[in-house]
């Protein structure tokens, strides 16, 4: 009827405010990881503290993930991702402010609990907000896209504001923006509310959700997900390293390795609904993509003739990552039943230890041999990885649908 409108129904804004919120989910990158050289200084401590702001980034998305799973089913997302935002830019804004170097550890973990639920808030609402899996496929393309444009967005804004004046004047505008961008967000976009599981006990809904897990299907999207995460951290945390050592005075191609992995990451992803729909839908996807990612892997740890080369391989490497990802969100979104909420919020807790684990025994790899053979052979090992749970997935969804039809399974 005329003058009625469904709070969840999505208009032509709900697409580029989910996009736009998306641009905040990474905010340690964006905002002061090109500043902790001058932040060190500042705090007197070393690169390697400094560096692990980051990691309180991490742990606070791991925690409200997992602490937000077994409700989310019910709440409204558009307003966890408005906190969200106020969440990232206050603490962002503090962590220019703070004096003390362990103040400013506790804004990152408050900053990381923002964007936790930004990425997952955001990946959460597409199946509330559009019912058509083609426009599905499609945005979750973009807002993936989005997730890994954002630090490429800010991160170059905030370096130039901060040559311009300090460090903390561009953190303090990038948390500024970040609470101006909430305010939009809950002035334009629907309010996709949540549903079902109305008479469920919290201790009910902690068991719903930790059995996500084994959920058919899920499990192993879940692994597989942690997988490219774990090979994305492990890669980009010593590029620097790999460089250095393969091609000695050629420091300036790290910059460019660097965003050759965020530039075939975002290219792939904004195309993937369309090249999802070439490659049997996400199953299939995961699958064929994951052999590119076992194959990029395997040439980028063992063929090093130019950094010309090795950058071009990060591109398609970055690229495969992204389809991956999309098709398994996808995929979460399709095995989930009445959960779907609660997977992407299960899914963003599992994830970001990938990232974190990837990024340590991957430091324990390269202390392991100074020829970097234990880097490498572990490098590859995780391309190989991604593969079988893929492939497991794959063979699941192909013996339930054999069943749902009556042709049997094998």
């Amino acid at each position: 009827m005329r003058g009625i409108i469904r709070p969840n129904a999505p208009n032509k804004l709900t697409l580029p405010l989910l996009i736009l919120v998306a641009s905040f989910s990474i905010p340690h990158v964006s905002s002061i990881a090109p500043f902790l050289t001058e932040m060190s200084e500042e705090f007197d401590v070393s690169d390697g503290l400094t560096g692990q702001f980051g990691t309180m980034s991490f742990v606070g998305t791991f925690l409200i993930a997992v602490g937000l799973t077994p409700f989310v089913q019910r709440m409204s997302l558009r307003r966890l991702m408005v906190i969200a935002a106020y969440i990232v830019g206050i603490s962002t804004v503090l962590t220019a402010v703070f004096p003390s170097f362990w103040a400013v550890m506790v804004t990152r973990l408050l900053a990381g609990i923002g964007a936790g639920i930004i990425t997952s808030g955001v990946l959460a609402s597409v199946p509330r907000a559009w019912s058509d899996p083609a426009a599905r496929a499609k945005h979750v393309g973009l807002i993936v896209a989005a997730f890994a444009g954002g630090p490429g967005i800010w991160s170059p804004i905030m370096k130039y504001i901060g040559d311009g004046s300090s460090w903390e004047a561009a953190v303090i505008v990038y948390g500024i923006i970040s609470v101006i961008v909430g305010v939009v967000a809950f002035s334009l976009l629907p309010a996709l509310p949540g549903g079902g599981g109305a008479t469920a006990t919290l201790a009910q809904r902690i068991k719903t959700s930790t059995r996500l897990i084994w959920y058919p299907v899920l499990g192993q999207v879940f692994l597989n997900r942690a997988i490219v995460r774990a090979g994305l951290g492990s890669i980009t945390t010593f590029i620097a390293v790999f460089t250095i050592y393969f091609y000695p005075g050629s420091d300036e191609w790290i910059g460019f390795m660097l965003a050759a992995v965020g530039l075939g990451f975002i290219a792939a992803a904004t195309i993937s609904g369309f090249l999802i729909s070439r490659f049997k839908g996400p199953a299939g996807t995961a699958v064929y993509f994951g052999f590119g990612l076992t194959a990029t892997t395997a040439l980028i740890s063992w063929v090093t003739p130019d950094p010309a080369v090795t950058t071009a391989l990060l591109f398609l490497f970055g690229g495969c990552a992204a389809m991956v990802m999309t098709a398994t969100q996808l995929l979460i979104f399709q095995h989930s039943g009445e959960h779907q909420a609660s997977a992407v919020f299960m899914s963003g807790a599992i994830a970001p230890l990938g990232n974190v684990i990837g990024a340590i025994i991957a430091g324990i790899a390269v202390d392991a041999s100074t020829d970097l053979t234990a880097f490498r052979w572990l490098f590859t090992a995780i391309g190989v990885a991604v593969v079988i749970p893929a492939l497991l997935a794959a063979r699941q969804i192909r013996n339930q649908r054999a069943i749902e039809t009556g042709c049997g399974a094998d």
